[in-house]
């Protein structure tokens, strides 16, 4: 129960932090939406980070435990994550923003390199002990629609906005490549532990990997110019997985 209590906690702080970021800005106190943003996504990844690596950090990979294994990845990360966070936050004012995003980029190439370790990995075990899936099935309904996006994103970044250099195009591309394939990989996870005891958890990981990469296309596709949206995105992200983590720990 004190597990769920956690987890519901998270979830409500998420709740509670779009909440006063929407009465911020219909009050029209845009500055403080903004400061607020600025504050809660490196502020929830910390958090998250650190429970998720109190939680699965101790063992590290010495456990022959695969779930083990992709929650520590999770953790790790939002460690990467986590610093990204801060090198946004911090160096903003201090370098060009285009290399920024650069540098920001590829903090978080990181981390998603760990969740796409930790969750196709552990979906390749789950399809080797349950043999639900042909394995050239799984593959291309992870491979074929990240590659498409990937590429979707390519043309847009390199044809369709002159003023982004071909330094974006090093870093987005993969990006699109790897939140696509850690998103789909979690569908599948989801889709397989349906009826299980590993819904919740899994669902609640889709849940802020899917933001992620929702953050991210957005960014991509100029919807938006930055904060309050964007460090709002962040932290419910952060703070879906924390919620993943800590509900996966009580199985």
């Amino acid at each position: 129960m004190r597990g769920k209590f956690i987890a519901a906690s998270f979830l409500a702080a998420g709740i509670g932090l779009l909440l006063v970021t929407l009465l911020l800005e219909i009050l029209l106190l845009h500055s403080l939406a903004v400061i607020l943003a600025s504050v809660i996504a490196p502020a929830s990844a910390l958090l998250m980070s650190a429970v998720g690596l109190a939680l699965y950090g101790r063992q590290g990979l010495a456990r022959e435990d695969h779930l083990h294994i992709l929650n520590l990845s999770i953790s790790l990360g939002l460690v990467a994550f986590l610093i990204s966070e801060l090198t946004a936050a911090t160096m903003s004012l201090l370098i060009d923003n285009e290399i920024l995003h650069f540098i920001v980029d590829l903090i978080q190439l990181i981390g998603i390199l760990l969740w796409a370790v930790g969750t196709v990995g552990y979906l390749l075990t789950s399809r080797e002990v349950l043999g639900y899936m042909n394995p050239r099935t799984m593959w291309a309904a992870l491979v074929v629609p990240s590659v498409a996006y990937a590429g979707l994103v390519l043309f847009v970044v390199s044809g369709q906005n002159p003023t982004r250099g071909p330094i974006e195009i090093v870093t987005k591309t993969p990006v699109a490549l790897g939140l696509s394939m850690v998103v789909l990989t979690m569908i599948l996870l989801v889709w397989v532990f349906k009826s299980g005891r590993l819904f919740v958890p899994m669902a609640l990981g889709l849940a802020g990997m899917l933001l992620a990469l929702v953050r991210s296309a957005l960014w991509v596709f100029s919807f938006f110019s930055g904060e309050p949206l964007a460090g709002l995105m962040g932290a419910e992200s952060y703070l879906f997985l924390g919620a993943s983590l800590v509900t996966a720990s009580k199985l």
